[in-house]
């Protein structure tokens, strides 16, 4: 009798682990909507899903370090973001910070494995664990809210530990052509992001042209000897912002996770606006407004919750000469403008804000306003394309700052670039709004 009880236990204890084996093996990992294949079944134990941590870094486009020496140290790092683990110890360090987890990241079978919930969530990702599907997906932070209205868009994200942010781009100065209008901050010490205007005070309202005009010339058929004078961005027939349009608005659309919207709101990991305009040269502009377009300017501005990538490419509807290219530019009056820094990758140099400057270098990659906490970055990639500054004449300031308020970058000034029909050129740069605490 006592045998059969314990061959019955044993069974019994058979049939546990092997359901929870099963259990285990069972699980299905997605991100981002698309199944996971894995060499190793995910283990569950103390109630918590490990995964190996190769795997996990490849999902989330993360690096790893085993760090040598008797901590057993292994570091995960993605982007600006690092999370240090130690092999059967629920510390953690988070980007300096120590923290405690609730279960321990451990070896089996010479894998590192670590929880997968606590490391997606400490990488900006959301996890949820559906029970009845044994199923867990894995999806990025929701970092965006959007408002599309009447062909305005209203984009929303963190911005301090007391404040959230709402950038504004519609269609904006003489030519109508979308741009930056406002931004506001609201008050919010949440987790969420609010899009509460009544508790929101704008801290920016004005039509100006953050992307850049130009001067660009048709090399036939020109109506006027003008060959001087900026088109399209906020400059209309007057070379400022007044008179007939230089240029117009061919189309705009939004994308919200790959996904097209025209109108509503919604969350979102990437917000994409894309717009393209036709520009008409100084040369073949009218006071009427119906000059002739000689070239195509098409954008395309990402926001992932932190910055604005902006990137640009110009396509001559016939061959042109370009002059001049600022690529990207601000306007900081009263907001951003106590200090300006100009960033040249070995060094920085820090100049008063409300007076006229120029960068010292020729390769000034990024300007840095400030006004108390605020701050706003304009950073141009250097490496790409105009960026690269090829047409910028030696001795050309690369940057500059004008005591009316506004910043430049200087790209193509004092060399000409003969543009033939069709071949296209182009450059990127980013802006991003952000506070100092």
């Amino acid at each position: 009798m006592k045998r059969t009880g314990v061959l019955i236990l044993a069974v019994l204890f058979l049939i546990t682990a092997l359901q929870v084996t099963a259990y285990a093996d069972s699980i299905s990992i997605y991100f981002e909507g698309g199944y996971v294949e894995t060499e190793v079944a995910p283990v569950i134990k103390n109630d918590r899903t490990f995964v190996p941590i190769a795997l996990i870094a490849h999902m989330l486009g993360a690096e790893t370090e085993w760090i040598e020496g008797g901590a057993r140290q292994v570091k995960i790092t993605q982007g600006e973001n690092t999370l240090s683990l130690f092999i059967d110890s629920t510390y953690m360090e988070y980007n300096g910070a120590t923290l405690h987890s609730d279960v321990p990241p451990f070896i089996e079978q010479d894998r590192t494995m670590v929880p997968l919930r606590i490391i997606s969530e400490y990488l900006g990702f959301d996890v949820n664990y559906n029970g009845l599907l044994r199923r867990v997906d894995i999806n990025r932070h929701k970092t965006v809210f959007y408002r599309i209205e009447n062909g305005r868009v209203d984009i929303y994200g963190k911005y301090s530990p007391t404040h959230d942010i709402m950038v504004r781009i519609e269609p904006c100065g003489t030519n109508k052509v979308p741009d930056f209008s406002a931004v506001y901050l609201i008050r919010n010490g949440g987790s969420d992001i609010s899009r509460n205007l009544e508790d929101a005070v704008a801290i920016y309202k004005r039509n100006s042209d953050w992307h850049s005009p130009f001067i660009v010339n048709a090399k036939e058929n020109a109506f006027s000897d003008n060959r001087f004078s900026f088109t399209g961005g906020n400059h209309g027939y007057n070379n400022n912002g007044s008179g007939a349009q230089t240029a117009n608005r061919v189309f705009f659309w939004i994308e919200a996770d790959g996904i097209a919207v025209d109108k509503g709101y919604g969350y979102c990991s990437k917000l994409v606006i894309n717009w393209k305009n036709a520009v008409q040269g100084s040369n073949t502009k009218e006071p009427s407004g119906w000059g002739r377009a000689i070239m195509e300017e098409s954008h395309t501005l990402t926001f992932d919750g932190y910055e604005f990538v902006s990137e640009v490419t110009l396509m001559p509807l016939e061959d042109i000469d370009i002059y001049r290219i600022y690529g990207f530019s601000a306007e900081i009056k009263n907001v951003w403008d106590n200090t300006v820094e100009y960033d040249y990758s070995i060094y920085k140099e820090s100049k008063p804000g409300t007076e006229s400057s120029e960068a010292a270098e020729k390769n000034c990659k990024a300007i840095t306003c400030r006004r108390g906490s605020n701050a706003l970055r304009i950073s141009l990639d250097t490496d790409y394309g105009l960026g690269t500054r090829e047409y910028l004449e030696s001795g050309r300031h690369s940057a500059f700052a004008e005591s009316y308020g506004k910043v430049y970058f200087d790209i193509v000034d004092g060399i000409t670039i003969e543009a033939a029909k069709g071949e296209p050129l182009y450059y990127r740069g980013a802006y991003k709004f952000f506070y100092e605490g």
